[in-house]
């Protein structure tokens, strides 16, 4: 949803962006006072929801606190 604009589910345009922060609960916890910023897509049709990292750089941060592999 996040590069093309439409919900992969249903094709609807209509997303809705919802920011990330401790504000909205979006985030991962990485320390004691660090989180990452999750923005969350969500269809305005069928509901569908993503996640994404604001800042493609904390990938590096969820590896180093959870570990690269399933």
């Amino acid at each position: 949803m996040k590069r093309t604009k439409k919900c992969p589910k249903c094709k609807s345009s209509d997303i809705i962006e919802i920011p990330g922060g401790r504000k909205m609960y979006s985030f991962i916890p990485t320390g004691a006072f660090s989180a990452i910023n999750v923005i969350k897509l969500v269809c305005g049709n069928c509901g569908h929801i993503e996640d994404w990292l604001e800042d493609v750089k904390d990938i590096q941060k969820i590896k180093d606190k959870f570990g690269d592999s399933f």
